[in-house]
């Protein structure tokens, strides 16, 4: 019995000894991490969480900052972000995989393990979106709206003049849509949509704004309605859009009278943007007298057309023609607005249709693929380089700009390639220095360069195997950027192996097919030189 004491008190004392001087022992140990980011930083902005960490229930932490606690026990815990005004949680990235996150709960669940668990919480800051209502004449009356913007989806209405502003959206794409307003409150119609934000888009047809908001961006879309005033509607289109300077641009205004009376004292003026050259103004309807008023060529000019007389269901189109001045034009994209008035009896009828154009400066890029000659045997493999070159038109203009932001520079934006081949040639290889290429399901290859700055060249080599065949090939590249393309084309002449004949040139834009067609005629003109000077001996 006193062996038995005695062994039980020699293994408390055992037990006590290890579990004061060797307290890892006892249990496993791990720490858990929070840190946050957000898109802009902002070291001011405090984001609170909860938690089941014992003695951190709750917790704040700014960007760039985080929160750390060690020494935990193996066991299951959860940290959860509040919502916040101002922000929306996109991503939460740990470092293990005993962790399960929940973006839309804005919550993870850590299995801890004896392991160092960190989590960053990324939030992006929100933006606005303004909603505004012109009506011509001012004063109309309440215009309908549908948008997603709100959850669950919500509606609206503005009266000419209003507007409604939502605040703290989050980063992403919306639609707003206004109701037929011919249908409610009737007797108008939408005859501009416009956007202050290049990435968004209109669609006067459908009456629908597409509206991609970027973080901390105010996005406002005008939504802009006119009176059908005695049943006269005038729309405007413009083609092409966008437009490249020193190329022609087309305004085509439809008019027509829907009333059930003669439309009287028609007249139509429309004031064009500065930098826009005229061409050409007419009118599809015989007695109507359209003309520019040409003041000085520098000045905007004014194109008017004496409409006189509308009877009911008559329509009448008008076409402008205008040229982007390429030396006002020269620098970078600029979106012009060209609005037109139409004014008729009886009533004072007043309409107003605006249209905004894209103009995109011109630029000169030249494509080289060598212009080599070279001999290409059945089978055989052969390689074509083309240099992209953006050339500078004025080099002081070019050496005056600091920046390298192709919306300053004079620079070629959204560059593509698209290079045409005969489909019995295979692709061996295509590399480029800028941007990526890929091989298309037909015979093309298609390449993305994005901008390409003034004065910069672009390469793109491709290593072609030639088929198993003689004949005559084509292959054609062609560049576009900003509305304009530029061509080339390579000639590839394939024979069989023991034929020395065989060439492969190159020539831009379909110069050698030219010198081609004169091949033939300089033969027939020196086998008729030779009879003359035969002739004469």
């Amino acid at each position: 019995m006193k062996n038995l004491k005695t062994s039980l008190l020699s293994f408390f004392i055992v037990s006590l000894v290890a579990v004061l001087v060797f307290p890892a022992f006892s249990y496993a140990q791990g720490s858990i991490e929070i840190l946050k980011q957000t898109i802009p930083v902002d070291n001011s902005q405090n984001f609170n969480f909860t938690s089941d960490i014992p003695g951190f229930e709750v917790f704040s932490i700014t960007s760039n900052d985080g929160f750390l606690e060690d020494g935990l026990a193996d066991g299951i815990y959860t940290v959860t972000e509040s919502i916040i005004t101002g922000y929306t949680l996109t991503g939460i990235n740990c470092n293990s995989e005993n962790v399960t996150t929940n973006v839309d709960n804005r919550t993870v669940i850590i299995d801890l393990m004896n392991e160092d668990i960190v989590c960053t919480f990324i939030n992006v800051a929100n933006g606005e979106i303004i909603i505004q209502k012109n009506t011509v004449p001012a004063g109309g009356l309440g215009f309908n709206f549908s948008e997603n913007i709100t959850e669950p989806n919500g509606d609206f209405m503005l009266d000419g003049g209003g507007n409604i502003t939502f605040l703290d959206v989050s980063p992403g794409e919306y639609e707003v849509t206004e109701d037929d307003p011919t249908v409610n409150p009737g007797g108008f119609f939408l005859s501009d949509l416009v956007c202050d934000d290049m990435g968004s888009s209109t669609n006067v047809g459908t009456r629908t704004a597409t509206i991609d908001l970027d973080s901390e961006e105010v996005i406002t879309c005008t939504f802009t309605n006119t009176a059908q005033l005695e049943g006269l509607i005038m729309t405007k289109t413009d083609f092409p859009d966008p437009v490249a300077a020193g190329t022609e641009l087309t305004y085509d205004i439809d008019i027509v009278n829907n009333s059930n009376f003669v439309a009287t004292n028609v007249m139509f003026v429309d004031t064009l943007p500065d930098g826009l050259i005229p061409v050409d103004i007419s009118s599809n309807i015989p007695g109507v007298n359209c003309q520019f008023d040409v003041v000085n060529p520098l000045d905007p000019q004014t194109a008017s057309c004496e409409i006189i007389d509308m009877a009911p269901t008559q329509e009448v189109g008008i076409s402008i023609v205008v040229i982007p001045d390429t030396s006002v034009f020269n620098t970078n994209p600029v979106m012009i607005e060209n609005t037109a008035l139409l004014t008729a009896q009886p009533g004072n009828v007043m309409r107003e249709a605006t249209t905004q154009t894209l103009v995109n400066p011109m630029v000169d890029i030249e494509i080289d693929s060598g212009n080599e000659n070279r001999r290409v045997n059945e089978g055989n493999r052969f390689t074509i380089a083309y240099d992209i070159t953006v050339n500078p038109d004025n080099q002081e203009v070019l050496a005056s700009l600091s920046s390298d932001d192709a919306q300053i520079r004079a620079d070629a934006l959204d560059v593509m390639l698209d290079v045409g081949f005969p489909g019995v040639f295979n692709i061996d290889t295509v590399e480029t220095t800028q941007g990526s290429c890929i091989i298309g399901i037909d015979p093309v290859i298609q390449c993305d360069f994005g901008d390409i700055m003034e004065g910069q060249t672009v390469t793109v080599t491709i290593v072609f195997i030639a088929p198993n065949e003689s004949g005559d090939f084509t292959i054609g590249a062609t560049v576009r950027t900003l509305g304009q393309n530029f061509s080339n084309f390579v000639f590839v002449f394939v024979r069989d192996g023991g034929s020395d004949c065989s060439l492969a040139a190159a020539g831009s834009t379909g110069t050698s097919n030219l010198l081609y067609l004169f091949i033939p005629l300089f033969i027939f003109a020196r086998r008729y030189w030779d009879r003359i000077k035969k002739h004469e001996g």
